[in-house]
Order: structure tokens, then C-alpha cells, then sequence
């Protein structure tokens, strides 16, 4: 009887340790969403970056900061899961999409881990592929600010 304990024991044990070590290896990720007018990336205009368990998103534009463009929080281990299953389920990485010169429109970088995973100088959230369309909108929603992308004519 000793021995059905143990082992059932160093079974609970070591899925236990694995389910641990698992959560802890998908809070440790960075995610930079990052909005700007075409031809000028030093003008961002919007960002959300998630960084291990922590989340910011900010509407640059805006020189007064309250709850309506910037939003400082903590993510859930399901959202990191959630992050992490839509990253790995992207099929290209990455995704690089340069149009030359396009006046009145906007620029997006997707950034994981360091990693450029989309950039388009004509964005639109109908745009992009649909697995980085998906990772796009969850971390709009995760970032909770309204993001409106005008014209600029």
C-alpha cells in the first residue's frame, strides 16, 4: 500500500512541478503592439506592451493620461495562455509589408520576444492575415483604450 502511495504521489508531484515550470515559461513573454502614421515611427500614437505579467496601453496623443488612454494592469495567466496559443499559431513569421510613401495611413509593428513578427505601413485591422489579425485584436481588447485609426487629410 506504501508503495501505490508513493508513486501516486511522485506522479501528483511531478505533473505539479510541470504545470508550474509550463505557467511560469508563458508569463515570461513580451508583446509590443505599436500604432504610428506611415513615415513617421517616431510618432507613435498608440502602444500596448505586455511584459511577463504586466500591461500597459497608451494613447500618446493625449498629454493628459486618465482611464479613457492609459491603462496600467496585471494579465491573467489564462490571457498569457491565451497570447501565447495565438503566437504559436501564427503560420509566417514575419510578416513584413513596406508600401513606399503612402500618405494618410498607418503604420503597425508586432513585436514578440524581441521578434518583428508583422509590420504594415498601410494597416487596417482587415489587413493582416487572419492568425496575426486575431493576436492584433486580443491585445486591442487586453489594452482596454479605444484605438481609432483616422484619415489624416
Amino acid at each position: 500500500m506504501r508503495t501505490v502511495y508513493s508513486i501516486f504521489a511522485f506522479v501528483f508531484l511531478s505533473c505539479y512541478c510541470y504545470s508550474q515550470n509550463n505557467r511560469q515559461s508563458v508569463m515570461e513573454h513580451r508583446y509590443e503592439l505599436i500604432f504610428y502614421p506611415t513615415g513617421s515611427p517616431k510618432d507613435i500614437r498608440y502602444s500596448i506592451i505586455i511584459n511577463n505579467d504586466s500591461i500597459i496601453a497608451k494613447n500618446h496623443c493625449s498629454k493628459n493620461y486618465n482611464k479613457r488612454n492609459y491603462y496600467k494592469g496585471k494579465v491573467s495567466v489564462q490571457q498569457m495562455e491565451q497570447l501565447f496559443s495565438l503566437y504559436h499559431g501564427i503560420n509566417t513569421k514575419p510578416v513584413i509589408n513596406n508600401h513606399p510613401s503612402i500618405l494618410d495611413t498607418w503604420s503597425v509593428i508586432l513585436i514578440v520576444d524581441a521578434e518583428k513578427v508583422y509590420k504594415d505601413d498601410d494597416f487596417s485591422f482587415e489587413s493582416p492575415p487572419k492568425d496575426i489579425a486575431k493576436m492584433i485584436q486580443y491585445l486591442v481588447e487586453l489594452g482596454v483604450i479605444k484605438i481609432k485609426l483616422y484619415g489624416f487629410a
